[in-house]
């Protein structure tokens, strides 16, 4: 507020007759909320210092009021995520049968990868709680968990990866504690296929398919801006995703390979 501005009242003040009083004191003090004073206290600078210093109270107050009401509504900030991968591995040996088999005692072990822990719902211990290692944005760590479902197809030759939900959650960096607010859920659909047939030359060939598109909300304090925060987001979340489903590739040639072995399973 510009000082010169506070002596305003006090030199139109002293050109009142005693018909303006009145109505001039009682103006300044609603405008104020300080009690009715008289000419003289508004003549005086120190009153008039004060008088002021209670407006920019006033005005800073409603300000840090509107910012508190402000925090507790949706901020209408988001980010979009989408990501499409296809990977493709082939084997030297095994039959469609046989991969059912094994898929069908080892699905979720094999096809859940580049995780930092998996931990079995409590209330549901078939969908299983995700949580992907956490990640740096700016100043900020964040982890994702996911709750995922891992079913292989009765006729067999599939297997679907079903990511039933996905909560991002917030890292505090001093102690490890990860907090995960339900309004920032993550509003997701995704696909994740993995195929088997046999090549006719004794082996298998396996297609790894996923597909994934989520919306984020963001809190409306968030500093970084949108686009920055949504590219950072998908090339993170992008790489995690391919290198998991190489990786999941892999687990199953290496552990279907073992489980043949012990099983002694025709191939």
């Amino acid at each position: 507020m510009d000082p010169q501005a506070a002596w305003q009242p006090l030199l139109a003040a002293r050109v009142l007759d005693q018909r303006q009083v009145p109505h001039a004191v009682r103006s300044i003090g609603q405008a104020t909320s300080a009690p009715r004073r008289s000419l003289a206290d508004f003549a005086s600078p120190a009153a008039g210092l004060l008088a002021a210093s209670k407006i920019v109270s006033a005005r800073r107050g409603a300000v840090k009021r509107r910012a508190t009401d402000k925090a507790t509504e949706k901020s209408g900030r988001s980010i979009c995520i989408s990501h499409e991968f296809t990977l493709e591995k082939s084997l030297t040996k095994g039959s469609s049968s046989s991969m059912d088999a094994f898929m069908r005692e080892n699905a979720a072990e094999v096809s859940l990868q580049n995780l930092e822990r998996i931990v079995p719902k409590a209330d549901q211990p078939e969908i299983l709680q995700c949580y992907m290692k956490p990640n740096d944005i700016g100043p900020y760590r964040s982890q994702l968990m996911m709750e995922v479902k891992v079913e292989v197809a009765a006729a067999g030759g599939k297997c679907n990866v079903h990511i039933l939900d996905m909560h991002p959650g917030n890292v505090d960096k001093k102690t490890g504690e990860v907090t995960f607010d339900p309004q920032y859920k993550m509003d997701m659909e995704s696909e994740n296929i993995i195929e088997w047939t046999e090549n006719g030359q004794g082996g298998l060939e396996i297609v790894n398919h996923a597909w994934s598109k989520s919306r984020m909300n963001l809190p409306w304090w968030f500093p970084l801006p949108d686009g920055f925060v949504e590219k950072a987001a998908k090339l993170m979340t992008g790489k995690v995703v391919k290198d998991g489903m190489a990786k999941v590739n892999e687990q199953i040639e290496a552990k279907f390979s073992t489980w043949l072995e012990q099983e002694k399973v025709d191939a």
